[in-house]
């Protein structure tokens, strides 16, 4: 007979809930932790739960932190390559390609993605937006993205991706099943 006052381990947990707390939104999540120099740098460190900067721009993302990768004309060419891909025969080669089109994105959209949940939290000035931008166009060109590709996402995320860095846009917390009174 299991006890249930107590888990695995011996503990008894310090709450049991009859739900479950979750955000919507996220599509990719890092398998291994990453971290770069970049040229943004504060006054202090910023440290959170999955990212941390450093006052000497270290920027590192903790495993298992998700984003929802590259947005716009990426993301609708890639969610057909998804469907695509699942063509018998052929779907091998939607899935190459689809391959091919976030290996010149994905470090760049993981970056962007953090620097802009900073920037939601308020924990980097508004300022650092236009840096988060550089920082996602530099790491595509790096990753070997075209000058042209590179130029027309920079440009997108500069006169489309305000919204995304805006303290008022925080990712809403859901409940499932719902319940009345929280969130």
């Amino acid at each position: 007979m299991t006890d249930h006052k107590t888990n695995e381990q011996g503990m008894i947990p310090e709450s049991l809930s009859e739900y479950i707390s979750y955000r919507d939104g996220y599509r990719y999540q890092l398998a291994e932790d990453y971290c770069i120099f970049i040229d943004i740098f504060h006054y202090q460190d910023i440290e959170t739960e999955s990212i941390t900067l450093s006052k000497h721009g270290l920027l590192c993302i903790k495993r298992g932190w998700a984003c929802d990768g590259p947005s716009g004309p990426t993301k609708i060419a890639c969610d057909i390559m998804t469907i695509l891909g699942c063509i018998p025969l052929v779907g091998r080669i939607f899935k190459w390609h689809k391959k091919k089109v976030l290996e010149t994105i994905m470090r760049g959209a993981f970056i962007h993605d953090a620097l802009y949940l900073l920037l939601r939290q308020e924990l980097l000035p508004e300022i650092s937006r236009l840096f988060a931008d550089k920082e996602l166009k530099k790491a595509c060109l790096k990753d070997g993205m075209s000058k042209l590709r590179a130029w027309y996402v920079y440009r997108g995320v500069r006169r489309f991706a305000g919204y995304a860095s805006d303290p008022k846009n925080k990712k809403r917390t859901y409940h499932a099943p719902e319940v009345k009174g929280i969130g």
